[in-house]
């Protein structure tokens, strides 16, 4: 059995942006979607500290070694963590160009052989890795592995890997990209 990480990353998005087109309009879009929660983090129009609705500094499934077990088909993950937690756990080999931002990590046991796909059913911008645990030795692997699977898309919705259209090897897509990848 081969034991697969998956973390995905979740940017609020804000309506009334107009698509970008290019890698850099697309990645820019992204750097200003965080600062505008920054800004209106600063102004008290989101909850924070200056609002007296206390933000926990991180969620504990927002590091590698406390990710969350999915056992089952469907999963609901309903939190919103507020940051990548108290170790930023990836280098620079992955397609995330901001590296761990409001990250989520999530484990499971593949158990069976045959292709593999899921699917993150999402209104807002998701951005995904997916590391081959046991291959990259844990999580003190994160730092210097390069995922399998990587998607950096800059559309909104659904996002994932497509077991229909499977490819081997390790891809990385980025913002340019569709949100739907090849699966393994």
């Amino acid at each position: 059995m081969t034991q697969l990480r998956l973390r995905w990353l979740a940017l609020l998005a804000f309506g009334g942006l107009v698509s970008a087109q290019t890698l850099a309009e697309r990645a820019a879009r992204k750097m200003r979607i965080t600062d505008s929660l920054n800004q209106l983090a600063q102004m008290g129009l989101l909850p924070g500290p200056s609002s007296g609705v206390p933000i926990p500094l991180t969620l504990s499934e927002s590091d590698c070694p406390n990710a969350i077990p999915v056992c089952q088909q469907t999963y609901t993950y309903t939190s919103s963590p507020p940051n990548y937690g108290a170790v930023q756990e990836l280098g620079n080999n992955t397609c995330l160009l901001m590296k761990e931002q409001k990250t989520a990590w999530f484990i499971f046991t593949v158990q069976n052989s045959g292709t593999f796909g899921f699917l993150i059913n999402t209104t807002y911008d998701y951005d995904f890795a997916l590391f081959d645990y046991g291959a990259i030795g844990g999580c003190g692997g994160t730092a210097t592995a390069t995922p399998i699977r990587c998607n950096y898309s800059a559309d909104y919705g659904t996002t994932g890997l497509d077991a229909n259209n499977p490819q081997p090897g390790s891809l990385q897509w980025n913002a340019s990209q569709p949100p739907i990848m090849p699966g393994l």
